[in-house]
């Protein structure tokens, strides 16, 4: 498989930079301030993110249930109390069937009640099912872009946007999904999104709903690709999709975000 290192970095420096512009808009509304008084000098290194990517594939297939995935797991925990030794994190286990599977949720500006969430999946998918070439169907994906590309982007906002919290008056998680991605047979009997709907039914077990308020959230998928394109897609709210398309417009990302 070839890969054009340069071109990736620059369609994950050019989501990120969307998504860095997204959160801040997100603030700035969701506490009526003005975009004068806001400091967006947010330094986004593409080099850190593509190394992530690799990370992730030197571990292996990050299949559900296997020590691949688990070293993934400890990887991005590790990466996370590089950014401070104190960095708070729940890890969330739940079973599919009888496969032990993990959520990981790290927390930064926890003295805040209003929540917004980024994030991503990082198991990769047991079978290419969909491969053009039949005899690779019943193999694992590497899952560079299905998977590791939103992962890596997630670790580097959460160095830049650490590094801003006290300009950022709100609670931020950044939250990797586990059990994601093996829907269509990718493992026989299980359903798509399986983890993030485990997550969303122990969410009381993270937040005080009488007390925080989750605002909105950011889904960091699949966007390490060549020629990506985002998609204006039914299943997101559609005013903060098209304020997230129009940021990446502004910024001179019109093929990606047409």
């Amino acid at each position: 498989m070839c890969i054009n290192k340069k071109y990736n970095i620059l369609i994950l420096v050019a989501f990120a930079c969307i998504a860095i512009f997204s959160i801040v808009f997100l603030f700035l509304t969701s506490n009526n301030l003005s975009i004068q008084n806001y400091n967006t000098e947010l330094e986004f290194n593409g080099d850190n993110a593509y190394n992530y990517v690799q990370d992730q594939l030197d571990i292996g297939f990050r299949i559900p249930g296997t020590e691949e995935r688990k070293e993934s797991a400890q990887y991005f925990i590790s990466k996370f109390l590089e950014i401070d030794s104190n960095f708070t994190y729940i890890i969330h286990n739940f079973t599919v069937y009888t496969t032990e599977c993990q959520n990981i949720l790290f927390k930064a500006n926890e003295e805040y009640d209003n929540v917004i969430i980024l994030g991503a999946h990082y198991d990769s998918r047991a079978k290419a099912t969909r491969d053009p070439i039949s005899e690779n169907r019943s193999k694992p994906v590497p899952g560079a872009n299905d998977g590791a590309s939103g992962a890596a982007v997630l670790i580097e906002l959460a160095r830049v946007l650490y590094g801003q919290k006290d300009n950022l008056s709100s609670e931020i998680w950044f939250l990797f999904f586990d059990a994601e991605d093996q829907g269509g047979n990718g493992i026989l009997g299980w359903d798509w999104i399986e983890g993030s709907e485990q997550f969303v039914n122990d969410l009381d077990d993270f937040y005080d709903s009488a007390t925080e308020n989750i605002e909105s959230m950011i889904l960091l998928d699949m966007v390490g690709g060549t020629n990506l394109q985002f998609i204006n897609e039914q299943y997101s709210t559609s005013s903060l999709l098209e304020e997230l398309f129009a940021i990446g417009r502004n910024l001179g990302y019109t093929n990606e975000f047409p």
